[in-house]
């Protein structure tokens, strides 16, 4: 599959990232049980208002994958936090563009540039049961740092990180 990474501007691509995230994330929260109604605030569920909300904050910076011009992969790259630290956010790649290698140049490319901006630290968060999501992190280079309640929701959030 060939397919291109370039930096978007989230309100000009606010509605195509929104509906990548809600329908990456959905699998996940149909093989965790995960509804509306316990985690509001999933991204499986999450409405455009909201995804604009947590993406278009100062620092932060947003990458689609492309496939002959359709949006199949995306992730923010959240800059200037405590430190060095940097953190990727709503790593999201169609269920059908799964596997190419999408996800892992998103990745290679947020670390690109956090690296390039002066991150020494790249963080993420997953669900603590997801262990082949956890696994491919911990592929990547990431570890695993602590494991934490999440604001109420059914599962603990793994905490990881990768030295830069």
């Amino acid at each position: 599959m060939t397919y291109e990474i370039r930096q978007i501007d989230i309100c000009k691509h606010l509605i195509p990232v929104g509906d990548l995230i809600r329908r990456s994330h959905q699998t996940v929260a149909e093989q965790f049980d995960i509804t509306p109604q316990i985690c509001p605030h999933h991204p499986a569920f999450c409405d455009d208002a909201f995804t604009l909300d947590k993406l278009s904050k100062p620092g932060t910076i947003c990458f689609g994958a492309y496939v002959g011009g359709e949006l199949l992969g995306f992730v923010a790259l959240v800059t200037g936090l405590d430190g060095n630290l940097a953190e990727c956010v709503r790593l999201a790649v169609a269920p059908e563009a799964r596997c190419f290698g999408l996800g892992r140049s998103l990745m290679d490319e947020c670390v690109r540039v956090a690296c390039e901006l002066g991150a020494t630290v790249m963080a993420i968060e997953v669900i603590d049961w997801n262990e082949p999501l956890k696994q491919w992190y911990l592929d990547y280079g990431f570890v695993e740092i602590c494991k934490q309640d999440w604001g109420g929701a059914p599962f603990l959030v793994c905490y990881m990180e990768l030295k830069l």
